[in-house]
């Protein structure tokens, strides 16, 4: 097993629990089963089942990889750790008495938003980490529009 493989073992677990927490939260909302829904809140979740399989899918950029160090393993697992950190504040287990899904949307905001940023600076990082290779193939939109 390549260290490739190992990493990419590592971070299917994280995106695929990310994912099941992702579809028990549609699940609920679309059987009545939590709180009431929030439009905005919605938007959001299914902007997630989109990317999350996107941000799968362009971990496998780092096949090429050669040599490997542990800061740069790290990186990628702490950016798949984010990843799930970003759906469970979307979808808490409890989520503080609230009454719908408006009502703890913006009181989860500040940090649902912080760590959305986080995910962007870690994705501009992971494509500068890639290499001038992947930033040629991403094209001079890329940045502007992270």
């Amino acid at each position: 097993m390549t260290t490739f493989e190992y990493l990419a073992v590592f971070v299917s677990i994280v995106v695929g629990l990310a994912v099941v927490r992702l579809l028990r939260g549609l699940v609920s909302l679309a059987t009545g089963e939590g709180l009431k829904p929030y439009w905005i809140h919605t938007t959001w979740l299914a902007f997630h089942v989109l990317w999350l399989p996107y941000f799968w899918w362009f971990t496998f950029g780092w096949r090429n990889q050669v040599e490997w160090a542990y800061p740069l393993f790290f990186f990628i697992v702490a950016y798949s750790m984010t990843a799930y950190a970003v759906i469970a504040a979307l979808l808490p287990d409890n989520p503080s008495g609230a009454r719908d899904y408006e009502e703890y949307f913006f009181r989860a905001r500040r940090p649902l938003f912080g760590l959305l940023v986080l995910v962007m600076v870690m994705d501009g990082t992971d494509s500068i980490l890639k290499g001038p290779e992947n930033l040629e193939r991403l094209g001079p939109t890329y940045f502007p529009v992270l």
